[in-house]
């Protein structure tokens, strides 16, 4: 829905027409350049229902029955939707967010993107609570309790007697509700995943080396597992600041330049950079069963590396073992699994990504294109 405010700049204090995307939502923070001397105003807006809905922009409201200069200027900003900053009407594509994106997307893809989008919405508002209370019980070892949170919110008709099998109750759950979360149109975790377990279930069977050590880290792994809970739980709670960087996911290859000059106006800049630089460095932390399993299915052992290396991996910074790996920086190690031209540039792009020069004193922006917001999702 497009809200239309006339609005009052206080710095230059010229009148303007603002064009406000609004959609229910937990709390959303936004920006929107005044259309004469380029001021960065910011506002924001909460409330899941209608009745309760709100915004706030932090410059003067005119009354909406003032009478309008055919030279009043025309800004467009929707922090949900990319959207054309200079649209004046409901004409132009980002002018308006349902037809935005159904230009963009098409007629199968959006009803995919939208019925995505809502399911992930409710599993974050709804289901995530109950995994998140299921999850904090079993990293307390609070035995009573997460059996009767999973027979009485997870439907369980059995109760979990041995660690082994908590452990699989509380990761399933909290399975089923990430995959609604982040979509399944384009993922490619399951099949992560699937490759893992089957080479881990290998080295499991024919290395006793490889059970050892998974025996071993895994009595150390105490703190790790709590800190990734930790954090996808602020992923989740934050979810509506990256949503939209799935939408990469809905598009033809051929389609993508339809996005090029629309902005998604979130004055959330700092919050995703931190999602992305912690979400970044854990995932290193968890690359060394996916290592251990491999080097275990090629070569025997899970320590032993071989002697073939990515030439951009250093002579001298060649891990020996899982220990020296672990020891390695996190750049490195995203050079030494061959992801550093995916990740690593794409992390790249978007922590050089800042406010323009005119609005440092914010320091808060959120001026990513959706382009690049998919490249932060995609971690």
């Amino acid at each position: 829905m497009i809200s239309q405010y006339h609005l009052k700049c206080h710095g230059c204090s010229e009148v303007f027409v603002a064009r406000l995307g609004v959609e229910p939502t937990r709390g959303t923070r936004f920006y929107l350049p005044c259309p004469y001397c380029g001021l960065s105003i910011r506002g924001s807006m909460s409330g899941i229902e209608f009745q309760n809905h709100r915004v706030d922009i932090e410059c003067e409201v005119v009354s909406g029955s003032a009478p309008e200069s055919p030279d009043t200027r025309v800004v467009t900003v929707n922090p949900f939707v990319p959207s054309l900053y200079g649209a004046d009407s409901y004409t132009p594509n980002g002018a308006f967010p349902t037809m935005t994106l159904l230009q963009a997307l098409g007629d199968d893809a959006f009803m995919k993107f939208e019925s995505e989008r809502h399911a992930a919405l409710e599993a974050s508002r709804v289901l995530w609570p109950k995994v998140r209370m299921l999850f904090q019980y079993y990293l307390q070892g609070n035995t009573k309790m997460f059996t009767r949170i999973a027979q009485q919110q997870f439907g369980l008709t059995w109760e979990p007697s041995t660690s082994h099998e908590r452990t699989t109750v509380a990761y399933q759950a909290m399975g089923t509700a990430t995959v609604v979360i982040t979509g399944t149109t384009g993922a490619t975790s399951s099949n992560i995943i699937g490759r893992f377990s089957r080479k881990h279930s290998a080295a499991i069977k024919r290395h006793r080396d490889h059970l050892l050590t998974f025996r071993r880290r895994g009595q150390s792994s105490a703190n790790l597992e709590r800190d990734v809970f930790t954090e996808l739980n602020r992923f989740i709670e934050h979810h509506e600041s990256w949503e939209m960087g799935l939408l990469e996911r809905f598009f033809r290859p051929s389609d993508k330049s339809a996005f090029e000059e629309l902005v998604l106006y979130r004055d959330e800049f700092s919050l995703v950079r931190d999602l992305y630089q912690q979400g970044f460095e854990l995932a290193c932390k968890c690359l060394w069963p996916l290592i251990a399993a491999q080097n275990s299915v090629k070569r025997g052992n899970p320590d032993d590396f071989g002697e073939v290396h990515p030439d951009r991996v250093p002579e001298k910074q060649r891990p020996k073992n899982l220990d020296k790996f672990d020891k390695t920086s996190q750049c490195l190690q995203d050079r030494i699994c061959g992801t550093s031209s995916r990740l690593g540039a794409d992390r790249k792009a978007l922590l050089k990504t800042k406010p323009p020069p005119e609005n440092t004193i914010l320091g808060t922006r959120q001026h990513i294109t959706t382009s690049r917001q998919a490249a932060f999702v995609k971690r």
